[in-house]
């Protein structure tokens, strides 16, 4: 997700709790973040649906934590190197893919 200075006025509003941020963030990026998850774990609409939503809720609940200028795709591109390991290796292995 690259940030423009929209996605940065985006995440501020974010921190405060507006949910239309959110929204708004979510679908400017959702195909992006779409295709780069079914690349990284295959054609599991499921999973790539529920990995996204864990996405947006990493960048609802950092919002506030983020300093000025930070980027919605920092919070998430941290929540997803994060969550690889734990949560997609199982399946992939189940799959034969690791």
């Amino acid at each position: 997700m690259r940030a423009t200075p929209d996605d940065v006025a985006l995440l501020a509003r974010i921190a405060v709790g507006e949910e239309a941020a959110l929204e708004l963030l979510a679908t400017e990026h959702h195909a992006r973040l779409w295709r780069y998850l079914a690349h990284q774990l295959g054609a599991d609409v499921w999973l790539i649906a529920d990995v996204l939503q864990e996405v947006y809720l990493a960048i609802w609940d950092g919002a506030r934590s983020c300093r000025g200028g930070a980027r919605a795709s920092t919070r998430g591109g941290r929540y997803l190197s994060e969550r690889r390991v734990d949560r997609w290796d199982a399946p992939a292995k189940r799959r034969g893919l690791s």
